[in-house]
């Protein structure tokens, strides 16, 4: 099970936050198209290349690897980083409308993942360097 989680869990709270955005973009806009679905999986894509390519630094670091401990730590959190990043692509969502809606919602929500992820990471190496 250890391993499940291990493997799985960032990838899991990317899953359920990209999905519950889909939901609160379709819920806030009032209808979809499919060029719309489109923009939604490029605004996620665009965000998570440039995700990582400021994190590999132009793609020279490869190695993520983080001991499983801080992986399982950090995972607890995961309904906070989750909900940050559907919140804020709802607000985008919000605020904007048409097809700008959907590509930056879904840029919004997978960045701020990302991102929140990363500080959860940090906060839990920082506990088990701690304890």
């Amino acid at each position: 099970m250890r391993t499940s989680v291990r493997n799985n869990s960032a990838a899991y709270g990317f899953s359920v936050t990209i999905t519950a955005t889909f939901g609160s973009l379709n819920t806030l806009s009032g209808r979809q198209s499919v060029v719309d679905v489109f923009l939604f999986l490029a605004g996620a894509g665009v965000a998570f290349t440039a995700t990582e390519l400021v994190a590999s630094k132009g793609f020279k670091i490869t190695d993520y690897s983080e001991p499983e401990e801080v992986v399982l730590i950090a995972t607890s959190f995961n309904l906070f980083s989750m909900s940050c990043a559907v919140a804020l692509g709802s607000l985008v969502g919000w605020l904007l409308s048409g097809w700008i809606a959907w590509f930056l919602g879904s840029f919004a929500a997978t960045i701020s993942y990302l991102i929140v992820v990363g500080v959860e990471m940090a906060v839990a190496e920082r506990a088990e360097e701690s304890s």
